[in-house]
């Protein structure tokens, strides 16, 4: 579901959540071959990015946040106007109504995590099937990592500094800050004779 903050676009995915796992239910074997897979959606999302994101000063572009924190996949961009951008002769419009690009973005994530998915669950099954053995075997307690990653209080901490940020855009929009760098470009220029 993308969500909007001034202009701002957060397409974030708790994987953890739709699958119902926790990283403490993980083994590290378990935990490494999700990495992996992790790893291939962020490749594959920037691929997506890259071919399907219009450029124009690269700004928005180049904007994108795609990692993983735990098991939410991230995927933001605070630029102020960047759920407006559409491919051009694709306009919407541009007054309200969600661009083209960010819609197109959030369906390739849906498409890549849907992919991945029978994979997920197969990993996370089998390490939660070793992690109940290993309790009962009194090898294994509850983890304080577990408690800190599932905490509304931590995921949200990456939520606020995305929003400050987000903020900051709207405070200097991203056409004065071109307009300043393209004057502070001139006045070193040198004058031609």
């Amino acid at each position: 579901m993308i969500v909007m903050v001034d202009g701002a676009v957060d397409l974030s995915i708790d994987v953890g959540e739709r699958l119902d796992i926790d990283l403490e239910q993980l083994t590290p074997g378990a935990l490494a071959e999700i990495r992996a897979i992790q790893q291939g959606l962020v490749r594959a999302w920037r691929e997506e990015l890259i071919g399907s994101w219009p450029v124009d000063t690269g700004r928005s572009q180049s904007s994108w946040v795609n990692r993983w924190e735990g098991l939410v996949w991230v995927l933001r961009n605070p630029v102020e106007y960047a759920e407006f951008v559409h491919p051009s002769g694709g306009d919407d419009g541009g007054y309200g109504q969600l661009g083209d690009s960010a819609a197109a973005l959030e369906q390739a994530s849906e498409d890549l995590l849907d992919a991945a998915t029978p994979d997920l669950e197969a990993i996370a099954s089998e390490s939660q099937r070793a992690v109940r053995r290993a309790g009962r075997a009194g090898v294994i307690g509850r983890s304080l990592v577990g408690f800190a990653a599932r905490a509304a209080s931590t995921r949200a901490v990456s939520q606020r500094a995305f929003e400050a940020l987000a903020a900051r855009f709207v405070v200097e929009s991203s056409r004065s800050r071109t307009r300043r760098q393209v004057r502070r470009f001139n006045e070193r220029r040198p004058r031609a004779l």
